[in-house]
């Protein structure tokens, strides 16, 4: 089962799909212990961290397709504060003993608003690369300031990350956020996070300053767009309700074991009666023998001999009244942005989001 979800893409996109499959079974399958399992309050600090962790990689996921295309952002209203303590929870155990983090988070009268998935990828890379710089131990500060001078409709927020490390040398400095470009040894850096970093402040309309000298540490500025809105809830944190699918008959369509099984266990926990098949051919066979049965039809869109499209289309005309959605872990895929007649959730599913799916369509 694993070897077949990590078997060799020929595309980008098709990356994207593999690692995207692997992160939707281990967050499906972290959401069925938590409910079917008693756990006390490490155990659910543990399970959340790892949750985090594993949302943080489809967002990483995301970053690294947009080398070859722009990826939608999904701005929102997210303060100084939480922002600190969500990042905060992520790096602590990666920095060792001997670097520390101080926190100057204050409250501003701002709201970032910006995606706050990305933002936080770029915060944890940035501390990251700061702990890099001191390989012998230090300080980094990260601090929340207010923009002077900006319009009064377009107020700006500056996070800054300072360290007293290492720094980077004039004659490398106008390349670092280049992709792949890196200042560490062979082996120790990717060059993706300082790119990955700059094209998530650019794409959302800020600006990103650097300044460091060799030998006295480096300060990294992220100017951000800001709001004086009310936070708004992270998107796919906090319980999403399924009890729209209680009693409810749903078919499931994935070539993948592991993600049809992960997803029908997790749909079975809250009532539904699941069916589930590894191609469209399969399912189609199914909805010939019984037209009437199925509520809802969730069905994978890259599959061999029929694909999940073709597949929704040939199920409609058997059973107009099942409605249908699919999904897809290939954030780049062209055929999916040219059809506009079935409603698409990106893997692993946001449940909220497959809920307004479903709802969308007639």
């Amino acid at each position: 089962m694993l070897a077949k979800s990590m078997r060799l893409a020929s595309s980008p996109g098709g990356v994207a799909h593999d690692f995207n499959n692997l992160l939707a079974a281990i967050l499906g399958g972290i959401s069925i212990l938590e409910r079917r399992l008693e756990l006390g309050e490490k155990e659910l600090r543990v399970v959340e961290q790892m949750r985090h962790a594993a949302t943080q990689g489809t967002e990483l996921v995301r970053r690294l397709m947009a080398f070859a295309r722009q990826q939608e952002l999904s701005p929102s209203n997210v303060s100084p504060a939480t922002l600190c303590e969500s990042v905060a929870g992520l790096v602590t155990h990666t920095l060792g003993g001997s670097v520390t983090v101080k926190w100057d988070c204050p409250d501003l009268g701002l709201n970032l608003y910006v995606d706050r998935g990305q933002l936080e990828l770029a915060v944890m890379n940035l501390i990251i690369n700061a702990r890099d710089a001191m390989p012998g131990g230090g300080e980094i500060g990260v601090e929340f300031a207010r923009v002077e001078n900006t319009p009064a409709d377009k107020p700006m927020l500056c996070i800054r990350i300072a360290d007293s490390g290492c720094g980077i040398p004039a004659s490398k400095l106008a390349k670092v956020t280049e992709p792949f470009f890196t200042t560490k040894e062979m082996g120790k850096g990717t060059g993706l996070g300082l790119s990955m970093v700059s094209g998530f402040v650019d794409q959302s309309g800020g600006e990103l300053r650097i300044s460091s000298r060799e030998g006295e540490g480096t300060t990294i500025e992220l100017i951000l767009p800001a709001t004086e809105s009310q936070v708004s809830n992270a998107p796919g944190e906090g319980d999403c309700s399924l009890s729209w699918l209680a009693g409810k008959n749903l078919l499931i369509i994935d070539d993948d074991d592991a993600v049809r099984e992960i997803l029908s266990e997790q749909f079975r926990d809250s009532g539904a009666l699941i069916d589930g098949f590894a191609s469209g051919l399969a399912a189609l066979e199914a909805v010939r023998q019984r037209p009437d049965k199925y509520d809802y039809v969730l069905c994978d869109f890259a599959m061999p001999e029929m694909d999940g499209l073709e597949t929704l289309q040939s199920i409609g005309q058997i059973a107009p009244s099942a409605r249908g959605v699919l999904m897809s872990g290939n954030v780049t895929d062209s055929r999916l942005e040219k059809q506009v007649e079935v409603p698409v959730v990106r893997k692993p599913i946001n449940l909220e989001a497959l809920e307004e799916a479903f709802a969308s369509v007639a």
